[in-house]
């Protein structure tokens, strides 16, 4: 065959190819076209000068038909959903929580992310899939202006995902800069005129605001959650009455601000499960949660009240499980008609290090809600205490002997450590917070012959390791090699801890080979380091 004929030859499979390509065609083992390849690339069919001239063909060809026998092409468009799905999303840090959207629009020194668009110029068979597939263009993240005269490629790619979204719930954040607020909303029209598509929703107090005044009327039958995020503690311009009057699904909300219950009528909240309120203003909490039937989950950064509103009458809350609370809601007789016979999981936090803000009048706020929850007679499982002193940690503890697992922060280890109700745990984690200010110390050796699990959390070296499990040691030899301190080595009685089933460090690559096989081999323990980043704590970024 002659050069041109293969020239001819290769152009026209190349174009079989591509139209195979873009159907989304995977072909079989008896497959002609694979048949035809063959032939070409076979050496009685063309001399090897013929079939090497037109080589930037012939390579285009090998590359096509590289494509269209890939293995990804079998698996089934489901599958594709879920790995497009994975490919697309963009992690934002939110109040402490992860939250994942598919495009991304911040400040002008920023381009859009839009890892799904991203993904449809791979091929027109991905384009056709990806396009035909709504949540995959159903949330975002918008940081910035979205004028479409200032900055028309934002408003397009905006408008876009809004337009191939079809009628799929919505998820999106919005925090518009505050000097920018007048120009912007005007463009945020199409979600207003979509607000029976809400579903997870996130909105700052200026975006707030001027949405208020576009939304008049509405009905909001998807919303399922709601974050109110505000510059000051003290804001407390509530959401859009009519969004939440009319929203029967929603399950979650939070607000960063003030909530004032007098003045929120507007709130249908019987369908509630999930409350987290940075401040809140009321005569009475007990009163305040008799309005959550179906509340499983409460949280509170701090109580704004006189407890002018105290009454005879037991408030029964039965389904709260989980409730988070700073030291700072604990007012004396504001919780005294409040009964919580299910819950299962107590934190409790104060802002800044232990030894250094408790104020005296907190002991009598402990030891009085620990009576609430003997008379709620929960059985409480779970118990999370931040920056709170050790000594009174484990005389709460002692109070409720159903407790199975603590979790305190490394700022609470203090020279008042004892083992004598610890030892009764199943489970023990010790976690840095963010908040801490450490305080150095030397503490008593404590053993654990009771634990099934014992987890550390922390990033620097304050605490030790070795001093939690066997016998004390100073804190600078916790990142060396001999990360069991030399006391353990010379008490080989007190390196075994009987009943330890698991040991699990948050420590990353901070426990070397060496600190393992010490483990190991004195210990009898497997050792799991994880890798990953630390998780903040419960309070660490709640409001």
């Amino acid at each position: 065959m002659s050069t041109t004929n293969a020239l001819d030859a290769a152009f026209n499979l190349n174009q079989k190819v591509l139209h195979q390509l873009r159907s989304g065609y995977y072909p079989n083992s008896k497959d002609e076209l694979l048949d035809e390849i063959k032939s070409f690339f076979c050496p009685e069919t063309h001399s090897s000068d013929a079939i090497f001239k037109p080589l930037s063909e012939v390579i285009r060809l090998r590359r096509n038909v590289h494509a269209l026998t890939a293995p990804i092409r079998r698996l089934p468009v489901d599958i594709l959903y879920e790995i497009f799905s994975y490919c697309a999303r963009i992690p934002h840090r939110l109040l402490g929580q992860r939250e994942d959207y598919v495009l991304s629009i911040r400040g002008s020194s920023h381009r859009p992310r839009c890892p799904t668009l991203e993904l449809t110029w791979m091929c027109s068979h991905w384009r056709f899939i990806i396009r035909d597939y709504p949540p995959l263009w159903s949330s975002f993240y918008i940081e910035a202006d979205l004028d479409r005269i200032s900055f028309p490629r934002r408003f397009e790619v905006f408008r876009e995902y809004m337009a191939l979204s079809r009628q799929s719930p919505l998820k999106f954040c919005i925090v518009i800069p505050l000097e920018s607020t007048a120009v912007a909303l005007h463009d945020y029209r199409i979600l207003v005129d979509n607000l029976d598509r809400w579903q997870h929703v996130i909105l700052d107090s200026t975006t707030l605001i001027g949405l208020d005044s576009m939304i008049p009327t509405g009905h909001c039958p998807n919303l399922q959650s709601l974050w109110i995020i505000k510059q000051h503690r003290h804001d407390s311009q509530p959401p859009p009455s009519c969004v939440l009057s009319s929203a029967p699904s929603l399950r979650t909300y939070r607000d960063t601000g003030t909530v004032a219950w007098s003045k929120s009528t507007w709130f249908d909240c019987s369908h509630l499960t999930s409350l987290n309120i940075h401040v809140l203003r009321a005569k009475s909490i007990a009163h305040f949660l008799a309005r959550f039937p179906n509340l499983k989950e409460f949280s509170l950064g701090e109580f704004e009240g006189d407890g002018s509103l105290i009454t005879s009458v037991l408030v029964y809350q039965c389904k709260i499980a989980i409730l988070n609370l700073s030291m700072k809601c604990l007012l004396p007789r504001i919780w005294e008609r409040l009964r919580l016979p299910h819950l299962v999981s107590l934190s409790l936090y104060t802002y800044a290090s232990s030894y250094q803000i408790w104020k005296p009048e907190y002991d009598s706020f402990l030891k009085e809600f620990s009576s609430l929850l003997l008379a709620s007679q929960c059985f409480l499982q779970t118990l999370k205490l931040y920056n709170i002193p050790t000594k009174h940690s484990l005389t709460f503890i002692s109070h409720h002997p159903s407790i199975t697992d603590f979790v305190f922060s490394s700022d609470s280890i203090g020279p008042d450590v004892e083992c004598s109700v610890i030892d009764l745990l199943d489970a023990l984690t010790i976690e840095e917070h963010r908040t801490s200010r450490r305080k150095k110390h030397h503490p008593k050796p404590v053993f654990l012959p009771n634990f099934q699990s014992f987890s550390v959390n922390v990033q620097t070296q304050c605490l030790c390791l070795p001093s939690r499990i066997g016998a004390g040691a100073e804190p600078s030899s916790f990142i060396t090699a001999s990360i069991l301190c030399p006391s353990l080595t010379a008490q080989p009685e007190h390196a075994r801890v009987p009943r330890l089933q698991s040991l699990t460090l948050g420590l990353g690559s901070w426990i070397d080979n060496v600190g393992r096989r010490f483990i190991r081999e004195r210990m009898g323990l497997h050792v799991a380091v994880r890798d990953e980043d630390i998780e903040e704590s419960a309070f660490g970024t709640m409001w």
